[in-house]
């Protein structure tokens, strides 16, 4: 978001927004991950790490990667036609 974007009042209202959500939400994540590691019992809570990272390894593998195009990075060169004067 650019300095000028906030002389827009709709946008200044749109980031004001975002922002206080956003403020909302790290203030609000500490007491509802409190009450979720109290409400859950210890193998559980063990396991949950685990899954979540066999969950991302899944979905990493399932994303095809990008396909970089290969680039000469300058190994291209002009030739050099040679001179018919000089014998």
């Amino acid at each position: 978001m650019n300095i000028r974007d906030l002389f827009d009042p709709q946008r200044a209202i749109s980031f004001s927004f975002k922002l206080f959500i956003a403020l909302l939400g790290l203030l609000l994540a500490p007491s509802v991950i409190a009450i979720v590691i109290a409400a859950l019992p210890g193998r559980i809570l063990l396991a949950l790490p685990v899954i979540s990272y066999v969950a991302y390894r899944m979905l990493q593998r399932s994303r095809p990667r990008a396909v970089r195009a290969r680039t000469s990075a300058g190994a291209e060169r002009t030739p050099v036609v040679p001179q018919l004067g000089d014998n």
